[in-house]
């Protein structure tokens, strides 16, 4: 192949075989360029940081809770909260709760001393001073306070009291002014004449003597009086 003056090709006179090599040889320099090109761009792209990718797990939705579940979470919210009150140490009373609390302890005790006789006794609501009869009160502090065993021990320091034959202390028995024996019928229960024998006992919250012919108010009654035994009242809160 013969190029002339003008850049052009004269007197081609290869053969189909060695054209063929040509382009063959043509097709794999052009290969070869993509191929380096291809190098180039990944060599430049991984040499570019790229961004961290986080991949999170998707949430899962709780589930309604069924009436069960909700009555057992309420019981264990409620067990929870008792065992806190439970473990909660109480406040230690302050200086002026406790003057006060002493304070009324000793009023507490000064009516117990104050001596009321029962309206079972007088047989009416009127107070002691407003009628003639005479009535001496144990209380239920004296009571306390000095521990009788039996209505005899009760009654030692009420005046004109005398013990008489118990019959072996099975039986009450005082003279009142000179009057009285066993059984009769000048113990009384609130009023009531009694069955037992023995009418002291620790229901028994205060002894009254009612003193003198005001017995008669009992019915027939030896002049000297009676004995009325009061019986302790349940209340509306618990003590001790």
């Amino acid at each position: 192949m013969t190029v002339n003056a003008d850049g052009r090709l004269v007197g081609d006179h290869r053969t189909p075989a060695d054209k063929g090599r040509t382009h063959l040889l043509i097709g794999a320099a052009f290969l070869l360029a993509d191929l380096s090109s291809a190098a180039t761009a990944a060599n430049a792209q991984s040499s570019v940081a790229l961004p961290p990718v986080t991949v999170e797990s998707p949430t899962q939705k709780r589930k309604p809770a069924t009436a069960a579940a909700r009555s057992a979470q309420r019981t264990q919210a409620a067990a929870a909260a008792r065992q806190r009150n439970r473990n909660a140490q109480p406040a230690p009373p302050t200086p002026s709760e406790r003057a006060a609390a002493a304070a009324a302890a000793l009023n507490q005790a000064k009516l117990g001393y104050r001596a009321m006789p029962s309206s079972t006794t007088l047989r009416s609501g009127a107070s002691p001073l407003d009628t003639s009869q005479a009535v001496n009160i144990v209380p239920e502090q004296v009571l306390k306070d000095q521990l009788p065993r039996n209505i005899d021990d009760a009654l030692i320091n009420i005046s004109g009291i005398t013990q008489t034959n118990t019959l072996a202390g099975t039986q009450d028995a005082v003279i009142r002014r000179g009057f009285g024996d066993n059984r009769d019928g000048s113990i009384m229960r609130n009023g009531m004449p009694l069955v037992q024998g023995r009418s002291f006992n620790p229901s028994v919250e205060s002894v009254e003597v009612l003193k003198g012919p005001a017995s008669l108010l009992y019915g027939i009654m030896d002049p000297g009086g009676i004995v009325n035994t009061i019986s302790k009242r349940p209340e509306l809160y618990q003590h001790g």
